[in-house]
């Protein structure tokens, strides 16, 4: 008689029921490192944007602004909306121009 190999229905269920528990007690734990990675990324995407900003403001030799918008004409005060960056340049003694970087 050939011996079969495999698991039984009791093995199977004793193996779900201990990964639902691992599950259970890690799951929040992941959602708290989530969180956390959303806002770092957030961080970093506004510092390397000022960074960028900065190099063209040098290179340009200009200001420049950095700001909310919503409809990327006028700034807000709300910094989860996308970002507007504005390069003024001055062209004569009290005159400024912009223009959208």
């Amino acid at each position: 008689m050939k011996q079969q190999k495999g698991v039984t229905l009791v093995e199977l269920m004793i193996t779900v029921s201990i990964v639902a528990i691992i599950l259970a007690f890690v799951g929040p734990s992941i959602q708290g490192i989530l969180i956390k990675n959303r806002i770092v990324a957030e961080i970093n995407e506004t510092s390397s944007l000022i960074q960028y900003e900065r190099h063209h403001a040098i290179d340009e030799q200009a200001q420049v602004v950095v700001c909310p918008s919503k409809d990327y004409s006028v700034c807000s005060s709300d910094w989860n909306d996308p970002k507007l960056c504005l390069l003024t340049m001055t062209i004569m003694p009290f005159e400024v121009s912009q223009k959208n970087c």
